[in-house]
């Protein structure tokens, strides 16, 4: 899946659950679902949050090395919802995927 593909599928998934009410980290981000590792998904959560596309997420690293992650209203921001709106490629795939109804919980 290309790099587009999945920032598009993440920040799908949060914006809706932000929208529904009904944020889970382990549902509305699921591995399965968008095709990725854990690591993989902190690497991404940390970079979108850089970007500073998200927000109300964040990311706390242990003396032993482990990955905390906080929740706190995860939502996008400006920037993240822009990226959604002209990503028009990633839109028409999201329209697909849409269809399929499998990878954003609660739809």
């Amino acid at each position: 899946m290309s790099l587009d593909t999945t920032i598009f599928r993440i920040l799908k998934a949060i914006d809706v659950a932000y929208e529904e009410n009904n944020f889970n980290f382990d549902e509305t981000l699921n591995l399965k679902k968008l095709g990725i590792s854990e690591r993989r998904l902190i690497l991404m959560l940390e970079q979108l949050k850089e970007k500073n596309y998200i927000t109300g997420i964040s990311t706390i690293t242990s003396i032993s090395g482990h990955i905390h992650i906080g929740i706190n209203n995860p939502r996008l921001t400006l920037e993240g919802m822009d990226f959604l709106e002209n990503n028009t490629t990633m839109k028409k795939a999201y329209k697909m995927l849409k269809e399929a109804k499998e990878w954003v919980p609660g739809m």
